[in-house]
């Protein structure tokens, strides 16, 4: 076997590796964002293309050369620069700390929760940067239970009712569907006898890097991010838009649906779509269902098939099939 720093791979795969190898430095070189995406795009097509060279038919399972090829695939995502698909303007004010913390009003209340608790990712990250970035250019990922826990403390304190959140892969306690990874944790907050979400690190999920449809179909890589799918809509746009600049959104019926559709699509993989030929990005559950998932008395499983879900643990039949939505 051989190791150039993608890990240990049979010589008979050599060929694959030399051109991920090249594709690599060419990628490392490039500094135009466009070129760069494209690149990108590029290596997860090809990546489709050769994985059935790796499946052995027999196991079922993708052999340990390819999954060294996958580990180093994020090698190429790591170096790419977090830009986002879609405008981030958080309201956002470091100059005007809470003097006092209202006790009446709902939107006020919101706010301020929001407000201190991205004053506090604001200087936690940065703190550990040698540049100082607006908020709305910082990187939120893996931030999301530091956020959820702070704004409990914060509930607690204020006697405000809270509940704290984790949306783990089809919906599915302990999920193993990503492999333990892939969770995110938000709050839901009652004031008055109405519920409100709060996600203050929504934004981690519309960055470039992982809302490339190219992406979709490769066996043990990420799906596209909630991101990806939430764009589709007007309606899923809307809460996008809310969420991202008030950090809050009041949980009626269909911001819940709309929320959590995009989660939803997230989950399932590249077999789903060509064994449904579904490309209309839309989920048939409903708020109720929903709630019953949130609450842990359902979940994705009930009603798609588990290969449809998490990573993809074997090659498409088309490698070259497109995920485009459909009209």
């Amino acid at each position: 076997m051989t190791n150039l720093g993608f890990g240990m791979l049979e010589p008979q795969n050599m060929y694959y590796l030399n051109k991920l190898l090249k594709f690599k430095r060419l990628y490392d070189q490039e500094k135009n964002l466009n070129k760069k995406t494209e690149l990108l795009k590029e290596v997860y097509v090809y990546i489709k293309t050769i994985s059935s060279q790796f499946y052995n038919i027999e196991q079922e399972t993708m052999n340990d050369s390819y999954k060294c090829l996958i580990e180093n695939l994020s090698k190429f995502r790591s170096n790419f620069p977090p830009v986002y698909i879609i405008k981030n303007n958080p309201i956002f004010n470091l100059e005007s700390p809470l003097k006092s913390f209202p006790d009446h009003n709902a939107e006020d209340i919101l706010n301020a929760l929001v407000q201190q608790t991205r004053i506090m990712l604001y200087k936690k990250i940065n703190r550990n940067s040698k540049i100082n970035k607006s908020l709305a250019d910082l990187d939120l990922t893996n931030y999301c239970s530091l956020a959820s826990l702070y704004i409990t403390k914060l509930c607690k304190k204020y006697k405000i009712k809270n509940k704290e959140i984790k949306i783990e892969p089809g919906f599915q306690k302990n999920s193993l569907l990503f492999n333990g990874y892939g969770y995110h944790y938000v709050n839901i907050i009652d004031i008055e006898d109405k519920s409100y979400l709060i996600d203050c690190t929504y934004s981690q999920f519309f960055l470039l890097r992982d809302n490339l449809f190219e992406q979709n179909g490769i066996p043990y890589y990420k799906t596209c991010y909630p991101g990806f799918y939430m764009l589709m809509t007007p309606e899923r746009l809307q809460v996008v838009n809310k969420i991202l600049t008030d950090g809050w959104i009041y949980l009626s019926d269909e911001n819940l649906k709309n929320y959590l559709d995009g989660f939803t699509l997230s989950y399932r993989n590249g077999l789903y779509y060509e064994e449904t030929n579904d490309f209309s990005y839309t989920t048939n559950y409903n708020a109720n269902d929903y709630q019953n998932f949130l609450k842990g008395q359902d979940n994705m499983l009930s009603y798609e098939p588990i290969r449809h879900l998490g990573f993809q643990t074997q090659p498409l039949n088309n490698p070259n099939l497109s995920f485009k939505k459909s009209n």
